[in-house]
């Protein structure tokens, strides 16, 4: 019988999903949103105005006029780029719901307003992240947009520092006036002593300089992966980085020598496909030796992970405090009243513990979840990401970023900028974790 030679069947390319058909012709026109929603995020939020008691911050108002539209364009979808809603999108509304629901429940009507904020603040967020930027095209908007926002944000601590004024916030006191100023550079505790001289911490626009230092350093992963010309990655890191030194605080160069170190292990391992494997394998393990071999890990962690001592030892009372406090009201949380404890009604430098006490840890795991359902690859995605080069670049620069801002947040509460631009970028990094699905799935039906 004679032999029927069949030529060899190539395997079909994964789909790009989210990228426009370039045989089609269609050129991408650059969009104004992300300039505007970035630079709405970072303006100082003593810019407002008021509504009886309703403040209506640049971000809020840019928050009600896009929410709704976002979750149409979600629901819809469209007959070339239909949407997939993922396990992200369910953690993130019962978490949004936690918010609203739990504060009415234990503190009555008189939290509505603050309820409704909270809310659209941490959902509107975050389905904008989902709803406006799913292709390529728009990822690289949002880059150039921070591009922008870097030079803006460090070049006003930069002022700060210059001065040993607050000037953008004195500025906007001076059109905007408050009954009192959040950020004022007179006050102590915008200042630290550095090599023997007294200088003010930089806040640029922000109303706390941690605050500053941490945005900057989780714009890093974006600067360093978003960008193919290795000059404008190493500037625009450069940049984000003075705005961590600056800031004069230990979690944004906590972040900083984090992301460095996990950018330089994944451009040395990039041909080991087991790298993530390896480095969340050893990340775990030192943990557990350390719970294992330290009698208060916590302490340790303080004490060497902080600038100031003294801050490491009024943490330390934080977390004992809060875990009493949490433990006694483990489902519903305090809502906004006062707790009757002095060091926690006076601050709580933990985004987890502070939320866990107003809103109980119902609402801190469901926080955690929608973090962490982000970043965690579903089977075959590697094969998805590795023919999209931007892609896989970009879902490395947000998981790194979701990761290392859930990690800091152990000893910084966020809040106003920094949180709404975390929540923004979760919800981008569902969406590019969306696309991985659609092209496999897409990739199965014609295959």
């Amino acid at each position: 019988m004679p032999r029927v030679f069949l030529p060899p069947q190539r395997q079909m390319p994964f789909p790009r999903t989210g990228q426009p058909d370039k045989a089609r012709g269609s050129a991408h026109s650059k969009s104004p949103l992300p300039h505007i929603i970035c630079l709405a995020v970072v303006l100082p939020y003593s810019a407002a105005l008021f509504i009886g008691d309703i403040k209506l911050t640049p971000i809020k108002i840019l928050l009600l006029l896009l929410t709704g539209p976002a979750i149409a364009k979600m629901l819809s979808g469209d007959r070339r780029q239909p949407r997939q809603l993922m396990a992200s999108d369910l953690f993130a509304l019962v978490t949004a719901l936690l918010l609203l629901f739990m504060p009415l429940i234990v503190s009555g009507s008189k939290t509505l307003t603050s309820s409704v904020s909270q809310t659209l603040e941490f959902f509107g967020s975050y389905i904008i992240g989902r709803a406006y930027f799913f292709t390529n095209d728009s990822i690289r908007d949002l880059a150039r947009a921070l591009k922008v926002v870097t030079l803006f944000v460090v070049g006003m601590g930069l002022l700060d520092i210059i001065t040993q004024h607050f000037l953008i916030h004195e500025f906007v006191a001076s059109i905007f006036p408050v009954d009192e100023q959040i950020v004022v550079s007179s006050d102590p505790h915008f200042h630290r002593l550095i090599l023997g001289m007294d200088s003010l911490r930089a806040a640029s626009t922000f109303d706390h300089p941690i605050l500053f230092g941490s945005f900057c350093a989780i714009l890093i992963p974006i600067h360093l992966y978003a960008h193919e010309d290795a000059t404008s990655r190493l500037f625009y890191a450069l940049v984000s980085a003075v705005g961590c030194v600056i800031a004069l605080s230990s979690a944004p160069l906590l972040a900083l020598a984090a992301t460095i170190a996990i950018y330089c292990y994944d451009a040395m391992m990039r041909g080991a496909r087991w790298r993530w494997k390896l480095l969340i394998f050893t990340i775990l393990f030192g943990v557990a030796a350390l719970f294992v071999l330290s009698d208060n890990p916590l302490s340790w962690l303080f004490r060497n992970l902080t600038l100031d001592p003294q801050t490491s030892y009024y943490r330390l009372l934080i977390w004992n405090a809060a875990i009493d406090q949490i433990s006694n009201n483990f489902w519903l949380g305090v809502g906004t009243s006062p707790t009757g404890n002095a060091i926690l009604d006076s601050s709580v430098d933990s985004l987890w513990l502070a939320k866990a006490i107003v809103y109980g840890v119902p609402m801190i795991v469901t926080l955690f979840l929608t973090g962490l359902a982000a970043v965690v690859p579903f089977r075959g995605q590697a094969k998805v990401r590795r023919s999209d080069p931007f892609l896989d670049r970009m879902s490395t620069a947000f998981s790194l970023m979701t990761t290392i801002l859930f990690f800091i947040s152990m000893t910084v509460y966020f809040w106003n900028a920094v949180w709404l631009f975390a929540s923004l970028c979760i919800g981008i990094r569902v969406s590019l974790k969306e696309r991985c699905l659609l092209a496999m799935r897409q990739h199965r039906h014609f295959k």
